[in-house]
Parts: structure tokens; C-alpha cells; sequence
């Protein structure tokens, strides 16, 4: 039996319409006629996590909060916010969608786009109930009373409000640059675009872009939830896409499962070795880091490289631990997010180098801080306990002196803290610190890693104090001498 191409035709809407990952190249090719679609496993990835976002997706797996990190001309905006809100409306045509970028004429466009998709021939026969009624370029809205709109940021959404948001680039790299714009964005996004959703309860909000500053948005988003206790459901699900893998990954999607290991390029079909190189020359490193890499700073750090730390392959036998040593950096006050963290590391000194084996970073009060380091010391006999000799580090060594026999020594700072970090960096630079063999899926990694690559610019450095007064400390003493050490 011979196959018509109407049956052709009508099997490839069929698959188009039931997953978003067919929708999507569909939507292309109808964007882009005379060019062609270079796909790659991620934006599979990409387009199975969006469509975990939708009405109809498993409530145990759905996604309320999403941000997707990216490099640009990724298809980001073609997928997020043209082909996304195009499969969202006509599988749904009551739902209303509000998205945003930095400019409105270009957010404008892509809403253009949109309704360019569902005007095709071959969308109203994929969803011939989606009738679309009310048509500009900003706002378009459906005989059902769903609607899409266009907006940027500062712009106003006054009387409109979507159980769909999404944001799309809302800083551009030139805006990225401004502390005052980032703060800007940041804020017309928490107080003015965000309180847009119909429903706080089943509101799906949707962040893509790619990395520009540590405080950009994502890191805005990021930073926030770390400092709140948010539910399960309305935590934000990172999906983080360098062009170079910097870390072990696995990625599950429609039925497949990728491995991804240390240095495997993102689509190198589209972004080779050498065209990375030579972006990295163009740009520099600190934006290719951010834009490239979606970590915004030098890939090598600055004062501490990262790529110094050396990742045990197995942690040292019992025998080969000279001494278990735990240094701590304190904050003052725990109330607010501009306030530091108080950090508590663990070390296993041995013959041949430092092992970091444990970390706490958290917000806390006096209380709660007293209570956190003696647990702390209860789990891991620790024969030092390091101590700042300053703020509330001076009340816990008076309190831990005269309440505990704890092996306090109290440490005085010499020096500001990136002559602190200069000092210890050679000790990193040889090889001598070590990370477990499974560091990249412990909870406090990612922030240990990220204060390294960003200081002395990061927002907060508490990681790096802590592992700086250890690294002066340790390699001054010896096994037999646990006097006060003047850093």
C-alpha cells in the first residue's frame, strides 16, 4: 500500500503535535525557510523539561519554576518563547501568557513570531479549536479568552496577568554591565512581573538566558531561594548548558539518556573547538565565562584557580591521617541576604596534601551557630578547631574556653582578604588540597566552587576565607604545635 503525501503530512503533525520537540522544528523551518536546523541532544533535553511545565504534564513531575542557562544562538528564544507559547496555546487555548525581554520592540517580535506560527496553515490543522481574535503585535488573544503579551522590562503590565510567565533575556550584555540596571531587572522582576501570575499556586514561571553577572537574575533567583525556606514545588529547577561541560552530567529525555563527561562540547557541530577558542579571544574571558560558560567569571578564577584542586580518587586510609582539623569563618548577624555566611570546613591533613572531606555554609544565629560547631566536632573528633579572633568568632572561643573542652585556637587575621588568598594559593597551585571523589554531588560544592571562580568580586567569600585560614594555618604548623598562629 502506497503512502499519500497527505498521510505524510498528516503524520508528522500527529507526532509534531504530541511532542514539543518535533513542534519546535516545525516552527523553524517556518521562521527560517532557507536555513538549515542543526539539532543536537540538547535541545531535546531542553524541549522534554518544558514540556513538564504544561497543564497536563505528571504532577509528580511538574516544573512550576524553571531556569534555563544557555549560550546564545541556541534557539533559546525560538524555543521558549515562540514555539513554546505556540504548543501551549493550542493545546490549551484559554491559558494566558505573559513573556518579557530587555527591549519591548524585541519582545514585541518574538510575540509576532507567535502568532506568524499560529496563523500557518499547517498549525490550524494541527489546532483548528485555537482561533485567534484581537491581533497586535504586543497582545493577541484567543476566541477562548487566552492571550499572549509582550512585555520588557520597566514595562507595564498594569490589569494583565498570565498563569504562564516567561522571561527571555530581560538584560542585554551592555545593561549587564550596570550594577543600578541589574538591580533594576532584578526588581521589576520580584515586585512588578512576577506578582503577574493568575494563580500563585499553579503560576509556572520560566527564566532563559544566558549568564552575565553573579547577581544577574538567575543569580538573584538562585541566591534567594538558598536564604528562604520554599516548598519542594516552587523551588527553581537549574538547568545549566555551558558550551564546554565543566562538570560530570546525565541527562534523561524522551526515553534516552545522555552522558556527559568533563570537556565534552555542548554541539560542536555548530561550536568547535576552534570557534570557541576563538570567541574566548573575542570576548574575553570574564564574558565568554559568563555568556559561554554560564559561570560569570574567568573559567581559571582569578587569585585561587579551581582547575589547582585535585579530586581524590579514593579518601586516605585511617593510618595516613596526620591530624583531622576543622577551621571556621563566622558571621554576625544571620537576618538578612546581604548578610555573610558562616562556614565550617573539614580537613584531613596527610603526608602528601589536604583533603577537604566536609563543609557547612549556612545563616545563623549566635545560638544556633554555638550549637552548629560543637555537632559539628561531634561527627568529626576533630584535634584543631580553627576560629576567626574577631566579631562573633571572639564570643565562641570565650564561650567554647570556658563552657567545652574543645581545640580551640583562635586565629588573627594579617592582612585583607586577598592578600590572605595570595598567600595560600601556592599551596593550592602544587596540588596539596584535595576534593573527595564524589565533590560535584555534594550539596555544598557548587557554592565552594563558585566563590573560588569569583573572588575577590563574588557576593559572598565566606567559603574562601574559611579555606584560606586553614591553608595558612596548616602549612605553618606541625603536627606537635597548636599555638596561636598570627595569619
Amino acid at each position: 500500500m502506497q503512502i499519500t503525501s497527505q498521510e505524510k503530512i498528516s503524520a508528522v503533525l500527529l507526532l509534531a503535535k504530541k511532542e514539543f520537540r518535533h513542534f519546535v522544528q516545525l516552527v523553524f523551518h517556518t521562521l527560517n525557510p532557507t536555513q538549515s536546523l542543526s539539532w543536537n541532544w540538547h535541545l531535546d533535553y531542553l524541549c522534554s523539561q518544558l514540556e513538564l511545565t504544561l497543564p497536563n504534564a505528571p504532577q509528580e513531575k511538574k516544573i512550576y519554576r524553571l531556569i534555563i542557562n544557555i549560550p546564545p544562538r541556541s534557539l533559546k528564544s525560538i524555543i521558549t518563547n515562540v514555539a513554546y507559547k505556540a504548543f501551549l496555546l493550542g493545546h490549551f487555548p484559554h491559558e494566558r501568557v505573559i513573556a518579557a525581554s530587555y527591549s519591548a520592540r524585541l519582545s514585541d517580535k518574538f510575540n509576532s513570531d507567535t502568532r506568524r506560527i499560529m496563523e500557518s496553515p499547517w498549525y490550524q490543522q494541527m489546532f483548528p479549536n485555537t482561533i485567534l481574535q484581537k491581533k497586535t503585535d504586543a497582545k493577541f488573544t484567543t476566541t477562548l479568552n487566552g492571550h499572549s503579551i509582550s512585555t520588557s522590562v520597566g514595562g507595564t503590565v498594569t490589569g494583565e496577568g498570565g498563569n504562564y510567565l516567561i522571561c527571555d533575556d530581560i538584560l542585554n550584555p551592555e545593561q549587564a554591565s550596570s550594577e543600578v540596571e541589574r538591580n533594576n531587572a532584578n526588581d521589576w522582576f520580584s515586585h512588578t512581573f512576577s506578582s503577574r501570575l493568575d494563580s500563585q499556586k499553579t503560576g509556572v514561571i520560566i527564566v532563559v538566558m544566558q549568564r552575565l553577572a553573579e547577581d544577574d537574575l538567575t543569580g538573584h533567583l538562585l541566591s534567594a531561594q538558598k536564604d528562604t525556606s520554599v516548598s519542594n514545588k516552587f523551588r527553581w529547577q537549574h538547568i545549566c548548558l555551558p558550551v564546554i561541560a565543566t562538570r560530570d552530567s546525565t541527562y534523561r529525555y524522551y526515553n534516552t539518556q545522555k552522558e556527559v563527561r568533563v570537556g565534552d562540547l555542548l554541539h560542536e557541530e555548530r561550536l568547535s573547538h576552534d570557534t570557541i577558542q576563538a570567541l574566548r579571544a573575542s570576548l574575553g574571558s570574564y564574558a565568554f565565562a559568563g555568556q559561554y560558560l554560564q559561570t560569570p567569571a574567568p573559567e581559571d578564577g582569578g587569585i585561587l584557580n579551581p582547575r589547582w584542586l585535585r579530586y581524590a580518587v579514593t579518601l586516605p586510609a585511617e593510618k595516613d591521617i596526620i591530624r583531622v582539623i576543622q577551621s571556621w569563618d563566622t558571621a554576625i548577624k544571620a537576618s538578612s541576604s546581604k548578610h555573610d555566611f558562616s562556614v565550617g570546613q573539614t580537613w584531613w591533613e596527610t603526608p602528601h596534601g589536604y583533603y577537604l572531606v566536609d563543609q557547612v555554609c549556612e545563616k545563623l544565629e549566635y545560638p544556633d551557630l554555638k550549637r552548629r560547631v560543637v555537632h559539628f566536632a561531634t561527627i568529626h573528633h576533630p584535634q584543631v578547631i580553627l576560629i576567626e579572633d574577631k566579631a562573633s568568632g571572639q564570643q565562641l572561643i570565650q564561650d567554647f574556653r570556658q563552657e567545652t573542652r574543645l581545640p580551640i585556637v583562635p586565629i588573627a587575621p594579617k592582612g585583607d582578604k586577598v592578600t590572605r588568598a595570595a598567600g595560600a594559593s601556592p599551596t593550592l597551585e602544587a596540588g596539596k588540597v584535595f576534593l573527595p571523589p564524589n565533590a560535584t554531588t555534594l550539596p555544598w560544592y557548587d557554592e565552594f566552587i563558585s566563590q573560588l571562580l569569583l573572588f575577590p568580586n563574588a557576593q559572598h567569600d565566606d567559603c574562601v576565607d574559611c579555606l584560606t585560614q586553614f591553608v595558612l594555618w596548616a602549612t605553618r604548623s606541625s603536627s606537635n604545635n597548636f599555638n596561636i598562629r598570627v595569619l
